[in-house]
């Protein structure tokens, strides 16, 4: 059995390899237009923010949901030989040593999953049905209107991240 809590190690180290990764940049909610201002119990959830182009459209993946009925050594093996489409650099993920990779895996087995969040984020671009499909829609209007609160806060001006 492998030791997943938040002193370990590995699991120090996998949280490291998140954050300098750009992980949360995409499979977390908020988290570049905050700038990586968003609360470690919501990381890696997914994200209602599709990204759009001739590939069609991606959603960033929960990689709680993802990994957790995965093996580490299932893991290792998809991650050496990940291929997805944009934005996703997969590339970068093949070329991670094993090492880290189980590192990585650590620490997202280690967060707490909660069930409502991420189970409805799972399903983001795949609705069942039509009341489905508006609660997906206003997840989406309300974090576009947090982003753009957010991107217009005093601290985010103060910073000099506003457009010009």
């Amino acid at each position: 059995v492998v030791a997943q809590s938040s002193d370990d190690a590995q699991v120090k180290r996998g949280r490291y390899l998140v954050m300098i990764g750009g992980c949360n940049d995409c499979h977390t909610a908020g988290y570049a237009p905050s700038g990586g201002k968003v609360p470690e119990a919501q990381w890696l959830l997914g994200d209602a923010l599709g990204w759009h182009g001739p590939w069609g459209t991606t959603y960033a993946t929960n990689l709680r949901l993802y990994m957790q009925d995965l093996t580490e050594e299932q893991w290792v093996k998809k991650a050496k030989t990940l291929n997805a489409r944009p934005p996703m650099p997969w590339f970068n993920v093949r070329a991670m040593t094993t090492t880290d990779l189980r590192a990585m895996y650590r620490y997202v087995r280690s967060l707490v999953r909660e069930p409502q969040l991420a189970d409805l984020y799972s399903r983001l671009g795949r609705p069942d049905d039509s009341a489905e499909a508006i609660r997906i829609h206003d997840l989406r209007q309300h974090q576009q209107r947090m982003l753009r609160t957010t991107l217009r806060s005093p601290s985010a001006k103060a910073s000099g991240d506003q457009k010009k």
